[in-house]
C-alpha cells in the first residue's frame, strides 16, 4: 500500500515536543479495508466499513489517526479538527473522525489520496509503503524480501523496517515513563506504609498507660493486640478508602477503552498488595510495641 506525504513533524512517542501539524498520509482507502482496529470514533466513521469513510464529501477533510497521537500527542478527541495550509495558502481543516488502537501509524494522520490531491496537487510519488510479507512470513523470507528491495530501491534512498521493530521502538519509549512513574508511585507507597509504622509506634508508645490498665485489668496480651490490630485495621481501610477513588480518576484514561488497555488484575494485585503490606507491618509494630516488660514499666510509671 502506497502513502503520498505532506508535512514532516512526527508527533508520535519519538518525538517529545508537541507537534501541531503531524504528517499527513494520503492513500486509496479501499486499501486498507479490513486492516487495523478502531478504538474510537465519530458519527462520521462507518461502522461496516471505516476506511471508506475518508472518501466522505464535507466542509473539513475526513482525517484518521492513531488514539495516542490525538489524546497524548495532539491534546486532541476525536472530533476535534486539525488546521494546515495547502499549497495555495488556504487554511483547511481534517476532522479527526476515528481513532486506531496502537500501530504502525503513530505520528501520522491518514487522509484519503482525493482529497490530498485537491489541496496538494504538486505530489508526486509515494514516500510511505505498508509491504505484507503473508500471513506468517519466516525470519528468513523476510530477510530475502528486504534484501531484495533494499537492492530494487537503492538509488531513491529506501529506508525499510519491520512492524514488529517500529512497535517496539514506540513501546520502549513508553515503557519507560511507565517504568520511572511505577518506580515513582511504588516509592511513595513505601514511602506512606514506613509513615504508617512511625505513626503506629509513637500512637502505641503514647497510650502505654492505657494498654497497661487494660493488662491490669485482666485482658490478655492477645486480646489487648486484637484490640489494637482492629483499631489500625480500620485506619488502614478508610485510607484506602480514600485514596482509591482520586487514584481511579487518574487512571481513568487507561481503564477506560482508548489508547492503553490497563491489566485490571495487576491493578487488583497492587491495591492487595499495599493492603496486605499495611497489615504486616501493623501486626509487626504492634507485637513489638506491646510487651510484658513495656507495659509493667507503663504501670509503675502511672
Amino acid at each position: 500500500v502506497q502513502f503520498m506525504a505532506g508535512y514532516a513533524d512526527d508527533a508520535s512517542c519519538l518525538n517529545l515536543n508537541e507537534v501541531p501539524n503531524p504528517r499527513i498520509l494520503a492513500t486509496d482507502p479501499s486499501l486498507l479495508e479490513g486492516r487495523f482496529s478502531f478504538v474510537t470514533g465519530t458519527d462520521w466513521l462507518d461502522s461496516d466499513n471505516p476506511w471508506q469513510s475518508l472518501n466522505r464529501k464535507t466542509d473539513n477533510i475526513p482525517a484518521i489517526a492513531d488514539q495516542a497521537v490525538i489524546q497524548w500527542g495532539l491534546n486532541k478527541r476525536v472530533g476535534d479538527t486539525l488546521f494546515y495550509t495547502d499549497e495555495q495558502g488556504r487554511e483547511i481543516g481534517l476532522l479527526l473522525i476515528g481513532g486506531l488502537a496502537n500501530s504502525v501509524f503513530q505520528g501520522n494522520v491518514i487522509v484519503s489520496e482525493e482529497h490530498f490531491l485537491r489541496h496538494f496537487p504538486s505530489t508526486s510519488g509515494s514516500s510511505f509503503f505498508l509491504i505484507d510479507a503473508g500471513q506468517e512470513p519466516t525470519e528468513e523470507h523476510t530477510e530475502e524480501l528486504m534484501e531484495e528491495l533494499d537492492f530494487i530501491f537503492r538509488d531513491h534512498g529506501w529506508e525499510m523496517t519491520t512492524a514488529a521493530e517500529r512497535l517496539n521502538e514506540f513501546n520502549s519509549v513508553e515503557n519507560t515513563y511507565l517504568g520511572i512513574f511505577m518506580m515513582l508511585g511504588a516509592l511513595g507507597v513505601l514511602l506512606g506504609i514506613a509513615g504508617l509504622a512511625v505513626v503506629m509506634a509513637r500512637s502505641i508508645s503514647e497510650r502505654r498507660a492505657e494498654i497497661a490498665l487494660y493488662a491490669s485489668l485482666g485482658y490478655k496480651r492477645s486480646q489487648i493486640i486484637s484490640i489494637i490490630l482492629r483499631e489500625y485495621l480500620v485506619l488502614l481501610g478508610w485510607g484506602l478508602a480514600v485514596g482509591m477513588p482520586p487514584a481511579v480518576t487518574g487512571a481513568l484514561p487507561s481503564i477506560l477503552p482508548g489508547t492503553q488497555q490497563m491489566n485490571h488484575t495487576f491493578l487488583a494485585i497492587i491495591i492487595a498488595a499495599i493492603f496486605l503490606h499495611g497489615v504486616f507491618w501493623i501486626v509487626v509494630t504492634s507485637l513489638l510495641m506491646i510487651s510484658s516488660k513495656n507495659l509493667t514499666a507503663a504501670l509503675w510509671n502511672d
